[in-house]
């Protein structure tokens, strides 16, 4: 239950590890629930009160680690432009995002961008969707040849009103495009590396909308992620683990 004190007669390590390191159990006793925690739930940060979180693989700050993340984009580009699982394994899941994302931008000619765009699967899709220009942002160079060679692929209508540029959204400002009238991310801040790193590429997206603009956030939370996991166990259906490249928002904040 909530605030009930986490000892050794409510956890235990258990293969195969689905939650937080067995390293961190020591770590974990003494600590408090944040919430209800069903039996058998694999244990992970947002379960724990906020202000006795430990550190667990996915409390990332170090040059090393935002190296090895880029390094697994640039691979996942590989996959090809045209190939919706470049950038998840759900392939149900990003037509939903791209479905709920458009369901936010207006039918007119406004000037959008995708930031965070890989190999702008999305971004040409939005394009076919909407009579707007769209610029797609994304840090990894092997992405963006990627999209560049999706954009070579379509008709002239849509071409003409797509670009794609490398840029990290921690310095979004810094590559001095025209604002936008709408900034959108689908799970972009995620791949950040803590939430300090989230928090600037709030203030950097902030920094790149015009006034009365809009920022379209398609990301995941760790309530989000709880609760999903609450449903799956009382369907019986396998847990949901954390991506090691994750580290979801918390809607509290």
């Amino acid at each position: 239950k909530a605030g009930e004190i986490f000892d050794k007669e409510n956890i235990r390590v258990i293969r195969p590890r689905l939650g937080l390191e067995p390293k961190e159990y020591d770590a974990v006793l003494g600590t408090k629930a944040a919430r209800e925690v069903l039996r058998g739930t694999p244990l992970t940060n947002d379960m724990i009160v906020k202000n006795e979180m430990i550190s667990d693989n996915c409390a990332r700050t170090s040059d090393d680690q935002k190296t090895k993340i880029k390094a697994h984009w640039d691979e996942q580009a590989a996959k090809g432009a045209d190939n919706p699982l470049a950038t998840t394994n759900d392939k149900l899941l990003r037509e939903l995002e791209i479905k709920s994302i458009l369901s936010h931008i207006p039918d007119a000619p406004l000037r959008i961008a995708d930031v965070g765009c890989g190999t702008g699967y999305s971004t040409m899709e939005f394009a076919r969707q909407r009579p707007a220009r769209f610029v797609g942002i994304d840090y990894s160079e092997n992405m963006i040849g990627e999209a560049d060679k999706l954009l070579a692929g379509v008709d002239d209508a849509v071409r003409g009103r797509v670009e794609f540029h490398v840029g990290d959204v921690l310095s979004l400002q810094s590559l001095n495009l025209e604002l936008f009238d709408i900034v959108t991310t689908d799970r972009c801040l995620i791949n950040l590396t803590s939430a300090e790193d989230q928090k600037q590429a709030i203030a950097q997206i902030h920094g790149i909308i015009k006034p009365g603009g809009a920022y379209i956030m398609c990301e995941g939370s760790r309530q989000g992620f709880a609760k999903v996991n609450e449903l799956c166990a009382l369907s019986g259906l396998p847990l949901l683990t954390n991506y090691w490249h994750n580290i979801y928002l918390d809607e509290d904040i």
